[in-house]
């Protein structure tokens, strides 16, 4: 219980240090606090963690959404994954889109067959949805 107050701090500290860069619209920072936030990386309890969860995930989908409008995929991954609301809405619909249009981004697990949604993919959504992606990402 020591180690897991101990981290509590640890994330809480670090929230606030990225918050402002956030702010400023630093994409990596906003990608950081959308996963501090999806996780429950500041709650000190399960019980905390259950009670704060839909808060947290409207809070990690703001984020999500700020970093994926200046073309982060990563965010856009999460976005229409796990967000909430019209925007993560709008990110499957999209998704459905580059599914349809575009199926040669689209891996495929051996020996299942399953669809793998690599790096490419999310590009594509990103580009769609915000008209942007980063480089690098």
């Amino acid at each position: 219980a020591v180690i897991a107050i101990e981290n509590v701090r640890l994330f809480t500290e670090l929230r606030g240090q990225l918050t402002p860069h956030a702010e400023a619209g630093h994409a990596d920072c906003q990608y950081a606090l959308a996963i501090i936030a999806w996780w429950g990386l500041c709650c000190e309890s399960e019980e905390q963690y259950e009670a704060a969860y839909a808060q947290g995930m409207e809070e990690a989908t703001r984020w999500w959404v700020a970093a994926g409008r200046q073309g982060c995929s990563r965010a856009v991954d999460n976005l229409l994954t796990c967000g909430v609301g019209p925007e993560a809405e709008r990110a499957r619909a999209i998704s459905k889109e580059v599914t349809r249009d575009s199926a040669h981004l689209i891996g495929h697990d051996v020996p299942t067959g399953m669809p793998i949604y690599g790096p490419a993919f999310m590009k594509e959504v990103a580009r769609r949805l915000y008209g942007v992606v980063r480089s690098g990402e």
